[in-house]
């Protein structure tokens, strides 16, 4: 049983399908406060095997502006690929590259 590069079999209900996994995964953070407007979004780049920083980070990375996180194990950690290469973007950034991304 062989995969076809950069997928995966499901199988299931009588059929079978390749999936492919995505490339980015991401969390859009807001705060909960009214009177403070910053929000971002965090992006992981889902592959352990391979790293090219100027390939994988799409945006001006904001990671390190942001005092809580900077401090944090992930800040610490992130742009290491063992442990999972991670960045920060403005939503309107990650709006430009992926078009169904939700700014509300």
């Amino acid at each position: 049983n062989t995969t076809p590069a950069g997928g995966f079999f499901l199988s299931g209900g009588g059929g079978s399908w390749v999936v492919q996994p995505p490339v980015y995964i991401w969390s859009y953070l807001k705060s909960l406060k009214d009177d403070v407007n910053e929000e971002f979004v965090v992006i992981g780049y889902n592959s352990p095997y391979f790293y090219l920083r100027s390939s994988a980070i799409f945006c001006h990375d904001i990671c390190d502006k942001i005092d809580w996180l900077q401090k944090s194990k992930f800040g610490h950690t992130r742009l290491m690929p063992t442990f999972g290469v991670a960045f920060c973007c403005r939503p309107e950034e990650v709006a430009q590259s992926f078009k169904q991304f939700p700014l509300d």
